[in-house]
């Protein structure tokens, strides 16, 4: 059997062929790995920014709302005075003296 010149070319054009995409496999695995690795950093970095950012939010919020209550409780009495006092005791009612005779107001009016 002769083997044609074409066979030879063909074989030896598979082999190179297999060889090299079996090159570019495993440099393509890296290359892919390199990547992954960058878009799965960049998405942790944008998902603690936005986890951030949500957090942020939420305490500003509750801030707010804790020094909207502590205006309310403070607003009543800025001044530092004293407050309004008791009502004093009810005085014991004395009755007046009735055994004193009274006087007319006027003695003198008709008298010269």
């Amino acid at each position: 059997m002769k083997v044609k010149w074409w066979h030879v070319v063909l074989a030896i054009l598979l082999v190179f062929l297999i060889y090299k995409f079996k090159e570019e496999r495993v440099a393509d695995k890296g290359l892919i790995r390199e990547k992954v690795n960058a878009i799965i950093a960049y998405e942790k970095k944008q998902s603690q920014l936005k986890c951030k950012q949500e957090a942020l939010e939420t305490a500003s919020k509750v801030v707010d709302s804790l020094f909207n209550v502590w205006s309310v409780k403070t607003s009543f009495d800025t001044t530092g005075r004293p407050g309004i006092p008791n009502k004093p005791n009810r005085p014991e009612f004395k009755s007046p003296i009735e055994n004193k005779p009274l006087k007319p107001l006027f003695d003198s009016l008709g008298k010269k």
